[in-house]
């Protein structure tokens, strides 16, 4: 599908929900920034960073300033919906001073599998520079 092709497709369902007064998850982020709208809370925790949409991101950080604390939790070796617009660096931008606490150990897999990880994830052009590790009480698996 070329450009115009998909400049059509997205006109044609925007009047669609516009005629039939829908919302799809888009139209509601639009929306809440549109409008200003944020949840009335003093602490926001925004995990799986690294997957955050640029709009995404825009009304993260609309609701960022709202709250006295927030915490957010990624890990950009582990950025899997760039095709959607999301980017490993893009929630760098929302705290440019922050603390970070790195995660070392990996409770979910035994050594082999993260040390297979490993191999992969050093191919990535954006890494974290982090050496991860398996917990000894995970029980060994295949790869």
């Amino acid at each position: 599908m070329g450009p115009e092709e998909l400049n059509r497709v997205t006109n044609n369902w925007k009047r669609i929900l516009d005629q039939s007064n829908q919302f799809d998850f888009t139209r509601m982020l639009e929306e809440c920034l549109k409008y200003g709208n944020y949840p009335p809370v003093e602490v926001l925790i925004l995990d799986e960073g690294q997957d955050v949409s640029p709009l995404q991101l825009a009304l993260v950080k609309m609701w960022a300033e709202q709250t006295r604390l927030n915490y957010l939790a990624y890990d950009k070796d582990q950025a899997i919906y760039e095709f959607q617009g999301a980017s490993p660096t893009l929630v760098d931008s929302l705290t440019p001073k922050r603390e970070e606490i790195p995660l070392l150990e990996s409770y979910r897999c035994p050594e082999k599998i993260v040390n297979g990880a490993k191999k992969l994830i050093s191919r990535n052009s954006v890494r974290t520079g982090v050496d991860y590790h398996s917990v000894s009480a995970v029980q060994p698996g295949e790869i």
